[in-house]
């Protein structure tokens, strides 16, 4: 990275109740060193391109590679990828790397080369293409088509969340199925051409290293980061926060989904079972994009019986509020590539019943109650099988203690010692 005087990153962090579950980064570039409570680290000499590869020089054997992370441009659809991104800077600040981040965006340069190069204005990008950082890790696969940008300036790092699209079935919704599947086309070309691929499990990494383009090598698993803000809160003072935002649950149990409505969440099989018997009592809380009737026409009468309700989206301090004040969180996903809500709830110390699907038993482990997706009849298993941890108090607290020590593995000082070991066996 550039000397000491060299622009760094400051961020203002803004919540944004419109947006899909809320919270945008926004980044300021100035001239501040790091915050005051990290202390600076020795600053290597800026260099010049080509990228000098870290094992070949023996200074940066000593000190952790500086890192840029690129991000998509906020929005709705990239909610998760801003908290991903959030999760790297953690996890490397937990183990004293250097780290700025900036935007890029999804879509392929524009075809008029003076309307191109408007993202790379960015004071840490343009310091990313002098050679200025070790690493650069972009943060989500559908930006891989900028990775042939920084080759040669540094170590080119991809995230791919997951390759759902490519390999589960009705992953879009028609009409807009080939539009997608076109515009991810190009970045997926390119995952060839970068030195390093994360996957955050081994469920999504088979995919990868089945392609015939990717040498398996250049494949390393790095967990995805369970924020330390999700921290268990008393239900009484958290019940009471979120009348303070003018959110009021039904006094009966409670069993919270977290996400959009995409197919492969499965919201269809949640909304049938919750009219299983087994979750006769129970109230269905929604935080996220809310469903339609039109595609779920039992969501009209649920929400007539007082079984369900909708919040739309929320920002995470409410997000939060509700993992403290619910019962139990019910993931039923026909595959994930990681699952954030299974960690965060974990954290929180809330219950959780998931399905078999993707990377779901991956991550939770022994510290959820696992239904198998196969063997037919799952909205009735499922609701049996949440029904049984809100029915059974040593189960449900079984399952508290178990998350608590599941999720060691996701803090962010035990995920930045996973990274700075990839970046360093890539070359970094």
């Amino acid at each position: 990275m550039a000397g000491p005087d060299s622009i760094s990153w400051s961020g203002r962090r803004e919540s944004n109740p419109r947006l899909n579950l809320g919270r945008v980064a926004r980044y300021h570039y100035a001239t501040p060193a790091l915050p005051p409570a990290q202390p600076p680290l020795p600053r290597h000499p800026t260099r010049t391109t080509p990228f000098v590869p870290f094992d070949s020089d023996p200074y940066h054997a000593l000190v952790p590679p500086s890192v840029l992370v690129l991000e998509p441009y906020p929005g709705n659809r990239w909610r998760s990828i801003t908290r991903y991104a959030d999760g790297r800077e953690l996890a490397l600040r937990a183990v004293s790397a250097q780290v700025e981040r900036a935007y890029a965006p999804w879509h392929p340069p524009h075809p008029l080369p003076r309307l191109r190069p408007w993202w790379t204005r960015q004071p840490a990008v343009r310091a990313a293409l002098q050679g200025a950082f070790d690493v650069v890790h972009l943060a989500d696969h559908a930006l891989a088509h900028h990775v042939p940008r920084f080759i040669g300036r540094a170590c080119v790092v991809v995230t791919v969340h997951d390759v759902l699209a490519t390999t589960l079935p009705g992953y879009f919704r028609w009409p807009l199925t080939p539009l997608k599947l076109h515009f991810l086309r190009r970045p997926l070309e390119a995952l060839s051409r970068a030195d390093l691929l994360l996957s955050p499990s081994e469920f999504n990494r088979q995919p990868l290293t089945g392609r015939g383009d990717i040498d398996p090598s250049r494949v390393r698993i790095v967990p995805n980061v369970a924020d330390p803000r999700f921290a268990p809160a008393a239900r009484p003072d958290a019940e009471r926060d979120l009348e303070q935002v003018g959110i009021r649950l039904p006094l009966r149990p409670r069993v919270l989904s977290v996400g959009h409505t995409g197919t492969y969440k499965n919201l269809g099989a949640l909304f049938e079972a919750m009219d299983h018997p087994d979750l006769a009592q129970a109230v269905l809380v929604r935080a996220g994009q809310r469903a339609s009737p039109l595609l779920y026409p039992v969501v009209r009468r649920l929400e007539a019986e007082g079984r369900l309700v909708q919040l739309g989206p929320i920002d995470d301090d409410e997000l939060r509020l509700l993992y403290a004040t619910c019962d139990v969180l019910a993931q039923p996903s026909l595959a994930e590539g990681f699952g954030y809500p299974v960690v965060e709830a974990m954290r929180m110390g809330l219950p959780v019943v998931c399905s078999d699907g993707g990377a779901l038993p991956e991550v939770a482990g022994d510290a959820a109650v696992i239904v198998p997706l196969g063997g037919g009849g799952f909205p009735g298993r499922f609701a049996a099988a949440t029904g049984s941890v809100l029915a059974d108090r040593a189960l449900a607290e079984r399952l508290r203690r178990a998350g608590r020590a599941r999720v060691i593995a996701y803090e962010p000082e035990a995920v930045g010692r996973r990274l700075i070991e990839a970046y360093r066996a890539a070359g970094a």
